[in-house]
């Protein structure tokens, strides 16, 4: 009997210490919450007994299982938040340095672009200005000037051009100060050798602008027409430009009312001009009412300019 009883005790210790064996490889092989649940499944006998070990035990790892799935979800969902705006961040950023790159770049070769254009058109200006001191001729008056003065300034002044040739060229820029600007560039372009001569033609005063007003000459026209007189040798047989915009005009034989005035040529001192010759003359049935000319006699850059408002005589 005791033998029996001791071969007895004897397996249940091989069957304690195989099970103790079997829950230690368990706990290791889980995490430790897993583990903290298998353990009060197994141990507590508030929560569980041991005849249902294994419902706990399915129970517990159900819930330690959705746990973790669920912390897991958690954790990736604000990892891939925190990832997608910090991409987005950074490509925003690279995309509008990109961008204010391109614009600087762009605007910087703009600048440049009108900067030299406008140096060169300069460089040219005074090129052609200082080889005009070759010849500098005038139209040519038919008989005398009949000029009418008062206090020692001149009124007005009445004169007849004989026929000529002009180079002129029509302009329609925003302002009337750039039309001018443009329009003499070109011509001065012609006769700086740009012409089927290929020679410089010589420079020749004044050059002249025609205007165009409305009917009570508070506004000048967009239009404004750039003339340049050719020289005498020139006026039979002009040379062409090359520029198609320049066109050769005989102007016939014309009385004009001239009056001069000082200083930068705009469209309000214009206006004034033309309405203060207007005045003096108080005849309109002289003259054209809205088509007007004027006469410039220095450069454009010149300090003290000299210049003229010319009336056109009816036929």
């Amino acid at each position: 009997m005791d033998g029996w009883t001791e071969k007895s005790m004897k397996k249940n210790n091989q069957s304690v210490t195989s099970q103790s064996v079997n829950l230690s490889s368990v706990f290791s092989s889980l995490s430790p919450t897993l583990s903290f649940s298998l353990f009060l499944s197994l141990f507590s006998p508030s929560l569980c007994h041991f005849p249902s070990q294994s419902l706990c035990l399915s129970l517990s790892l159900i819930i330690s299982f959705y746990a973790c799935l669920s912390l897991s979800l958690i954790i990736s969902f604000y990892a891939c938040l925190s990832l997608s705006l910090i991409i987005s961040f950074y490509a925003c950023l690279s995309l509008s340095l990109i961008i204010s790159f391109y614009a600087c770049l762009s605007l910087s070769l703009i600048i440049s672009f009108y900067a030299c254009l406008s140096l060169s058109l300069i460089i040219s200006f005074y090129a052609c200005l200082s080889l005009s001191l070759t010849e500098n001729v005038s139209p040519r008056i038919h008989g005398s000037a009949l000029c009418i003065v008062q206090s020692g300034r001149v009124v007005y002044e009445k004169r007849v051009y004989q026929k000529a040739t002009w180079a002129c060229i029509t302009m329609r820029e925003d302002t009337y100060e750039q039309s001018i600007c443009v329009g003499f560039m070109k011509l001065m372009r012609y006769i700086c050798k740009q012409n089927t001569l290929g020679i410089y033609l010589g420079m020749t005063l004044p050059i002249v602008t025609v205007v165009m007003t409305d009917d009570s000459r508070s506004r000048l026209s967009r239009e404004v027409r750039v003339g340049y007189y050719l020289p005498s040798h020139h006026q039979d047989h002009p040379p062409m430009p090359f520029d198609p915009d320049i066109t050769m005009e005989t102007w016939p034989t014309t009385v004009v009312y001239s009056r001069p005035f000082s200083g930068p040529t705009t469209v309000t001192s214009i206006l004034e001009e033309i309405h203060g010759l207007a005045e003096v003359l108080d005849s309109p049935e002289l003259y054209v009412n809205n088509c007007f000319i004027i006469a410039g006699y220095t450069s454009l850059a010149a300090a003290h300019r000299h210049n003229e408002v010319w009336f056109l005589e009816h036929c």
